[in-house]
This record gives structure tokens, C-alpha cells and sequence, in this order.
């Protein structure tokens, strides 16, 4: 038996020692004093003591159950959680909240979160009735577990649910509903339960194309109620991405500079033609985007017309943003906005760029003598491409962004500082010490880009099983170099990394020949050139087992042996492009989604919003708590060091407003098992036979009180009667 209100249930059982007390001082010795007729008194007294000692263990035993009555009526007492004294079976229920992207349309939450408190009004926590709450915003979130009879510190915790920036996570919310059910059958066999499911159910919310986990209970001890799908349609634009033509941005000292974006937005709902603008501003990346307004005006600024065509759910728009000399240091967070629209959370997006005043590149290239082109190894070509001594002007600009310093591969880099390198390029691999490999794989996890290179003059290429086991795990390099007679071309592959000078990359592949490859299978990197067989000539992945640097492998040695394309004008924009994107890619992630893990540097230890408290990084990457809503964050090392920045940004899968056919939805949520009801109103969610849980009366309370003034009125009676007025009385007369 357990007690609703505990406190009054036992200060008035403690109650009962006060009858007990009277009792104990109306009999309490007094001294006697003797007259003539008192021995009369005394034998009539002990012809009645029997009598009378019965009569007043009868009333205080009266006295004290009144007592404990009305203590047990004040304190509601419930017996069991199955079912309650008037054979009303109680009810366990789930309810699961969907408080995603979606939700934020209108006020399509506060709506939701009213038909869960209008199920929850319908229970009665006097009854045995327990809920457990979830929230369904990826990672779904459990805010009452196990089930709890307190309804209404579950209502509070309902409506002190806030939409969040992250798409719904439907199959993990059900698997948190799973294993509660499994824990409360096993306690409880033969019970039955409600799994109350509150969404708009609109298509980004509910992938009604998936298949949603079973719950695992029988259908006859299941049953579903779903609040109605939206049927409005609602029309909505989303910011998608924000990405700039270079991760890496470089400039001389002193020198403006002017970035290029690419703004993607995607829209749900009408198909009709449509135009608008989209805003981008600049300003300290420490700076939150909602700054001051004399900072938003003063930041710079620029504006481009995107351009939806008939049909087309999805545009793009190059804007181009001018970076004043002095107007930022290191990091500048950009954000694009466009015009209000029914979902506002999803019209900003926010990212950082890197702007540098020139990278630090290492070359581990065996020496040179350099006597004459027909003498030059890939090393000399490699560092000819980064440093062009050329009397170009933009050439000589590029080279002097490019600090490259050559280091001897056979040389032991257990004394080279490998991490504040921006890039490791090694042109000779068959000649790093074992040793070396492990060094370099901890500058990749700590954000170096790495460019590795097979090396011309191997017979078998032995180093390769080094370089898969720490740089490229899943990997498989032949150990034999392929030979084309005749030579064949080259062509551009799908990566995406070459894709500032992709207009011009065929016309400058099309002299360029290959004679020799090493075989190489990589699953899940891109193919950035491939030779004319379709087989890759060189490949790009980004990070990748915990990695976060990315990864460039050329199956092809940059030397004439092997290819014409050290001689070719391809080769230093080629390499010029890739180092710059390499490294923009490498590092820390500058975006992430809201609601998922983003993969952070090695010896990352917090991420620091612009205000309140920072989140700590557990072993292994996992933030100790999710990031569930759009922000800017500063990720630190243990010493406070910083390591970048990254702006979680709405999770767009959840823009689209479209509402969801209910048919659709039944199969859907079919998966589920159980027997599936709709919510029409209010009234419907009571599921029959519950007492509203704003009730405070409870059948067993009214037993007891029943009970004590039965008890009184017997008390009254018998104190009547055992005084023996009316004896005294008769004899009186």
C-alpha cells in the first residue's frame, strides 16, 4: 500500500498516541483518603472493576481506530498499480512528443502538447495510472522513465517541452518506448499498455517510406492513439548549406580579400516559379549571429537573388563577399539569412571560414641533385608546383601563400613537429622508417591534410601495407605497378575537390598521358582523375576513422617516367588547388547538423558556446550531451587551446511542410503493432473509462471517512452508555 499524501497519512497515525495519553492521566493514581463509608465504595468498586475496565478498553480502542480512519482517509491510500479498488483496471502510458524542425510551423507544438495534456487529464494517478514521457528531436530524449504515477509533475515537464533545430528521431524515441515496455511486462506479466504519439506527422517529421521498429508487445495488449495529421499546406523556403569555393582562404599581410559562397536552399509546398534574396553577413567568429545593430550594420555585407523554377524544389545562388584588409583575423563567421517565411528557424545559416596569410606545407622528398630536367624527381616537381619560380605575378603570389620546407623522408620525424603543419606531403613513401608512420596517422587525427605519392622506382611497392594500416584502412594497393602501352589519358573523376578550376580541368587534361599506375581499390573515397580504363588515377577522402584530416592518394608518381603531367601546365594549378582544398577540408568540421555528432579533432576537450556553459567531450569524440538547437561553437583542447569552430545549423530533412496521408501514416505506424486509434478532440483521448486526474477525491478515501463517522457515532453511543448517567439517575430519584 503506498500513499499520495504520505506526510498526512503519518502525522495522523502519529496522532493516535493523544487518546492514549488521556487514557494514561485520567487513570492515574491519586492518593486516597479514607472515610466512614468508603468500605462500602471500596467492595462495590470491585464487584464492577472487570466490567468497567472492559467498557474502556473498548472506547479507547474506538478512539484510536477513529483516529487512524481519518489519518489513512488524508494520506489516499492505493493499493497495487493493476487495478484499483472499484475495478477500474489502471493504465500505464507512453507518450512520445514530436518537438522537432517540424513542430516550429505556427504553433503546431503548443497544439501537440495540449492533446498530450488532454490524454493526461484523463488518468488518475489515485487508480494506479503512470506515465512515462519521451521526446522525439534527434537523438530522442527520455524525460520520464520508468512510468510515473506524479501526473502532474509529468504535465509540467510536457509543457516546458521547446522545439528544437534537429530532425524527428521516430525509430530512436519507439526503441526507448521498446525497452520500458520489456522492463514493465517482465515486472508486470498479462499487462496492457497506451503508447500516446503527438506529432503533425508532415512529411519532414514522418518518413512514412521507412519502416518504423516493432514494439514487441501483442496487439491485444497494445494500443496506439496518434494525434491527427496535418492536412494544411504550408509553403516554406529552407537555407540548406553555405559553402565557400575554398575551405581555406588566403591572403597577404594586410590584404582584403573576397570570398565566394554558394548558397543552396531547398523549399516544400508551392511549385509555382519564385524569386527572393538572400542577405550574407560577416562579423567575429566569437561574435553571435544575432549581434548588436550597429555591429550588423558595420559587418560587411552582401546580397544575391536566388530563383526557384517551375517545379524545382531546389536552387543555388553565388554571392560573392568582400573581406576588408583589417576586418577580420584568423576565423570570420558568415551567415546567410533570407525573409521570414511559416518556419523561421530554418532561414539562417551559419559558418566559419579560415582565413590564413599562408599554409605550412612538409615535403618528405628523398634529395636532389636537380642537374637537369631529365634528373628531376617527384620531390623537385612536387616542390617546383607549390614554389613556381615563375615570373607570373599570381604564380609568384601563389607561391609566397605556399611555405614549403623539404624534409628527408629517411630522416627519423620524431623530432619534426608535425602538427602545426597545414600539410604532409610525402613524394617518396618507400623510404619512411617504420617509425614514421604512426607520427604521421596522429597529424592526420589532429587535422593535417596528407597527400601521399607512389613512388617512382620501386620494383614491389612493400611500403603500401604501412600506408594502409594507418592512413587508408579498407584500402587494398597493389603491390605491382600496371604498365599502358600505349599510354593512356586521364579524365576528371566526381570528387568535387577540383571544382574551382573544373571548367577548365579537360582542356588541360587533354595533353597529358600516363604510362604507368598502381592498382587501387578504396572504398568510399572519391575519384578525383581516372585514367582511361576507369581505374583511378588519383583519389580524395575526407575524415575517415577518427581521422580529421583528409586524404589525397596519387595512384600515379609524379615523374616522367610513369606520366607527362609534371611537364604539362596542369600540374601547378592542379597542385596549387588540391593543397588548398586538402587543407580546407582537413582540420576541425566547421558545420554540423543540429541533433547529430559531428567527428572533432584529436585532443578536442569542450565545445564553448558564445554564451553559457560548455560541453564537455567524453573519450572517443561523444559530446556529452547532444546539441539539439542551431549555435556557433568554439572547440577547445584540455589547456584552453583553440582548435576551430563549428556552428550547428538547423537539420533542413525537416523543412518540408507537406502534410502526410493518413492511409500512409496507418501503415506506418502499423509497424508499431497494437491497435491504432486516432485522436479526433480531446474528449476521444480519455479511451473510455478514466476519471479526470484533477479529481482529488480517491474511492478508498471515501471508504475511510465512511468508515471513521460510522466509528464516531459507535463512540458516542457506547461513551453514552458506559458512563451510567442513567443508573445515576434512577437512583438518584
Amino acid at each position: 500500500m503506498v500513499f499520495i499524501n504520505p506526510t498526512l497519512a503519518l502525522v495522523g497515525l502519529a496522532c493516535i498516541a493523544l487518546p492514549i495519553l488521556i487514557h494514561i492521566l485520567m487513570r492515574r493514581r491519586r492518593r486516597p483518603v479514607d472515610f466512614g463509608a468508603m468500605r462500602f465504595l471500596i467492595e462495590a468498586y470491585r464487584r464492577q472493576r472487570r466490567r468497567m475496565n472492559l467498557e474502556q478498553i473498548l472506547l479507547l480502542a474506538s478512539r484510536c481506530l477513529l483516529v487512524a480512519l481519518l489519518a489513512l482517509a488524508l494520506g489516499r491510500p492505493l493499493f497495487g498499480a493493476k487495478r484499483g479498488l472499484l475495478g477500474t483496471p489502471a493504465r500505464t502510458v507512453y507518450i512520445v512528443i514530436d518537438n522537432s524542425l517540424s513542430s516550429a510551423a505556427g504553433d503546431a507544438l503548443e497544439q501537440t502538447k495540449a492533446r498530450a495534456l488532454a490524454l493526461l487529464g484523463t488518468l488518475d494517478s489515485a487508480r494506479g495510472d503512470r506515465v512515462a514521457l519521451f521526446a522525439a528531436a534527434g537523438p530522442a530524449e527520455t524525460l520520464v522513465s520508468p512510468p510515473s504515477g506524479d501526473l502532474s509533475a509529468v504535465g509540467e515537464l510536457i509543457r516546458a517541452i521547446s522545439v528544437t533545430d534537429s530532425k524527428a528521431d521516430w525509430p530512436g524515441a519507439f526503441a526507448r518506448v521498446r525497452d520500458d515496455l520489456k522492463r514493465t511486462l517482465e515486472q508486470e506479466p498479462g499487462a496492457s499498455a497506451t503508447v500516446g504519439v503527438f506529432s503533425d506527422f508532415r512529411a519532414g517529421s514522418a518518413e512514412v517510406a521507412s519502416e518504423l521498429p516493432s514494439l514487441g508487445v501483442p496487439d491485444d495488449r497494445l494500443t496506439l492513439l496518434a494525434s491527427p495529421p496535418a492536412g494544411d499546406a504550408i509553403d516554406n523556403i529552407a537555407l540548406a548549406s553555405l559553402e565557400p569555393s575554398r575551405g581555406v582562404m588566403l591572403a597577404g599581410a594586410g590584404d582584403g580579400l573576397t570570398a565566394s559562397l554558394r548558397v543552396t536552399l531547398k523549399r516544400s509546398g508551392s511549385a509555382q516559379a519564385a524569386t527572393g534574396k538572400v542577405i550574407l553577413r560577416a562579423g567575429d567568429s566569437g561574435a553571435s549571429p544575432g549581434g548588436s545593430d550597429a555591429g550588423q550594420r558595420n559587418a560587411p555585407r552582401a546580397e544575391a537573388t536566388y530563383t526557384f523554377a517551375p517545379g524545382a524544389t531546389t536552387t543555388s545562388v553565388l554571392a560573392n563577399l568582400d573581406l576588408p584588409a583589417g576586418a577580420v583575423k584568423g576565423r570570420v563567421l558568415v551567415t546567410a539569412s533570407i525573409d521570414r517565411d511559416a518556419l523561421e528557424r530554418d532561414n539562417t545559416y551559419s559558418r566559419t571560414l579560415d582565413l590564413r596569410e599562408r599554409l605550412r606545407i612538409l615535403l618528405l622528398a628523398s634529395p636532389s641533385d636537380r642537374s637537369g630536367i631529365q634528373s628531376y624527381k617527384a620531390g623537385d616537381w612536387l616542390a617546383l608546383a607549390l614554389a613556381p619560380d615563375a615570373q607570373a605575378a599570381l604564380l609568384k603570389r601563389k607561391g609566397e601563400q605556399l611555405a614549403v620546407e623539404t624534409i628527408d623522408p629517411a630522416r627519423p620525424l620524431a623530432g619534426v613537429t608535425l602538427s602545426d603543419a597545414d600539410a604532409v606531403l610525402i613524394a617518396n613513401p618507400e623510404a619512411l622508417p617504420a617509425a614514421s608512420w604512426p607520427l604521421i596517422k596522429q597529424a592526420s587525427q589532429q587535422g593535417a591534410f596528407v597527400m601521399v605519392f607512389a613512388p617512382a622506382g620501386v620494383q614491389t611497392h612493400t611500403w603500401t601495407d604501412a600506408f594502409i594500416q594507418n592512413l587508408a584502412p579498407g584500402w587494398n594497393v597493389s603491390p605491382e605497378a600496371k604498365d599502358y602501352t600505349p599510354a593512356t589519358t586521364l579524365t576528371p573523376g566526381p570528387s568535387t575537390i577540383l571544382e574551382a578550376i573544373a571548367g577548365e580541368l579537360p582542356e588541360l587534361l587533354r595533353p597529358v598521358h600516363v604510362m604507368r599506375s598502381l592498382p587501387t581499390t578504396a572504398p568510399g573515397a572519391g575519384v578525383v582523375l581516372a585514367l582511361g580504363d576507369g581505374s583511378p588515377g588519383v583519389l580524395a577522402t575526407g575524415r575517415e576513422g577518427g581521422s580529421a584530416g583528409a586524404l589525397v592518394f596519387w595512384a600515379i608518381a609524379p615523374d616522367l617516367a610513369w606520366t607527362d603531367l609534371p611537364a604539362r601546365p596542369l600540374m601547378v594549378p592542379l597542385m596549387q588547388e588540391l593543397v588548398r582544398q586538402g587543407v580546407g577540408l582537413s582540420g576541425s568540421p566547421r558545420v554540423a547538423l543540429a541533433g547529430q555528432a559531428p567527428a572533432l579533432p584529436l585532443g578536442a576537450a569542450e565545445l564553448a558556446p558564445t554564451s553559457g556553459a560548455p560541453i564537455s567531450i567524453e573519450p572517443g569524440g561523444r559530446l556529452s550531451r547532444p546539441i539539439r538547437t542551431a549555435g556557433t561553437y568554439t572547440i577547445r583542447a584540455k589547456g584552453g587551446t583553440t582548435l576551430g569552430q563549428i556552428s550547428f545549423n538547423p537539420d533542413t530533412r525537416a523543412s518540408d511542410l507537406t502534410p502526410s496521408a493518413q492511409p500512409a501514416l496507418e501503415r506506418w505506424l502499423g509497424g508499431l503493432g497494437g491497435r491504432l486509434a486516432w485522436i479526433s478532440d480531446k474528449a476521444e483521448a480519455a479511451g473510455g473509462n478514466a476519471r479526470p486526474a484533477n479529481d482529488e477525491s480517491s474511492p478508498l478515501s471515501f471508504a475511510l471517512l465512511a468508515g471513521a463517522l460510522l466509528l464516531a457515532l459507535a463512540e458516542l453511543i457506547m461513551a453514552r452508555f458506559f458512563s451510567h448517567a442513567e443508573a445515576a439517575s434512577e437512583r438518584a430519584a
